[in-house]
Formats: structure tokens, sequence, C-alpha cells
């Protein structure tokens, strides 16, 4: 079985910009299934985002009922590969799902995780279900994989920060590199918000056996002070 499937969007229907133009190409992706089995499972994230392969295997042994979608709790890194954040991220992030549950990918990836307080998981709850137009159970599953978000230094968070069309915490246009580094700066001031990891054991195998290869996305100790000044 071909393992990786390319699917080209050649262009976007008239009228579709911003935000909407990712939505548009996450729903492109389904003609990839066209030869998928109803129970088949479905495992769907961004990029960024790497489930541990242990829990896949252990959902997929567990099984997935119909109407279920099991969220994902990753741990997660900002600016760099040892920058772990207090917070896991859990809001969005890796879904999966039996096939025949699929609506869209987008109304997927709106499926928000399980949280704390009644009142807000009821609402996330029924939006949930409307979105994937039946009622569902949300399963939320610790320590379940990685989320690298905003890495490859100044410049790349420069890059990113100007690519985001509209964002309820940044200014549209063009982002500098003095943008850049207040942005980084403003996570490492804060010591409570982050942990500086110093072992393989909370990076995925491949990373933590060549990590001679990742060693410019490696924060040390004596570069928070530097950048700190």
């Amino acid at each position: 079985m071909q393992k990786v499937r390319y699917v080209v969007l050649e262009e976007f229907p008239e009228g579709v910009m911003g935000w909407a133009r990712e939505h548009y190409q996450r729903n492109f992706m389904q003609i990839a299934l066209s030869d998928a089995s109803p129970n088949d499972v479905l495992i769907f994230s961004d990029i960024d985002e790497i489930p541990r392969g242990t829990v896949v295997k252990d959902v997929v042994a567990r099984g997935i009922r119909t109407g279920e979608v099991f969220c994902l709790s990753l741990d997660q890194f900002q600016y760099y590969l040892n920058v772990k954040l207090a917070k896991k991220w859990e809001r969005q992030g890796p879904r999966l799902i039996r096939v025949e549950d699929l609506t869209t990918f987008q109304g997927l990836r709106r499926v928000h995780a399980p949280t704390k307080g009644w009142t807000k998981d009821l609402l996330r709850q029924i939006a949930a279900s409307r979105r994937m137009r039946r009622w569902v159970k949300r399963i939320l599953v610790q320590d379940a994989g990685w989320h690298f978000t905003w890495m490859g230094g100044a410049q790349a968070v420069a890059l990113k920060g100007g690519s985001i069309n509209v964002h309820s915490t940044l200014p549209a246009g063009e982002k500098s590199l003095n943008w850049a580094h207040n942005r980084m700066n403003s996570l490492l001031d804060d010591d409570g918000a982050y942990e500086l990891i110093h072992d393989n054991e909370n990076l995925p195998a491949f990373i933590g056996k060549h990590r001679e290869l990742f060693e410019e996305f490696v924060l040390q100790p004596e570069q928070v002070t530097v950048i700190k000044e």
C-alpha cells in the first residue's frame, strides 16, 4: 500500500481568502480517503503535532466505537525543542475517529477536547456534536505526544507571524526580527510558563537518538540569560 498520497490543490475557488483557505485545504484532503473502509481508524493532526506511537497502538487495540473522538493531550514546546510549556496542548490537536464518523476535516479539527468546568465543557460538547453532525463522546488521552510550535529561530518566528492573516493575539502585517525577539523573550522572561528540559526522555525517540542533528533548535541554559539581556 502506498504510504504517502500527495493531494495537490491547483487553485482556490474565487472569493476564498484568509483562514478560509486553510479550512478549504484541510477539507480538500478527503479525496485521499476514497478507498477507506468505514471502520478504518483515521488520525488527523497538524504537521507539528506528533502523536506518541504507543498511544496510537493502544487506542487502535482498544477499538474506536461509533461517535467516539479520541483527543490527544500533547506536551507543548515553543521556539526551542527543549522549552517545554507548563500548559498542555489539548483544546485542538490530534484526533482519532472511525472513518465513517468524518464529516469534514475542518469540523474534526474544531472538536475541542474535554475541559474543566461543567458549563464550559458542555458548550464544547454541544459545539463538537454540531460540527460532527451527531452526538459525540470526546475522550481525552494524557501524555499522548508532542507539539512543537514556532520553531526555527527569530527569522522563522517573524516569517510565521507575518504570514498569519488575522488572529486575536497578533497584529496584522509583516513582522520584524525585533518583534520576533520580543515575542520570544516574553516567554523566556516568565520562569513559571516553561521548563528547560535537558534529557532525551521528554522528546520523540528519533530526536533523542540524533540530538546532534537538532542542536540549533536546542536552547542552552547560558543562552537564556543572553537572550533576556
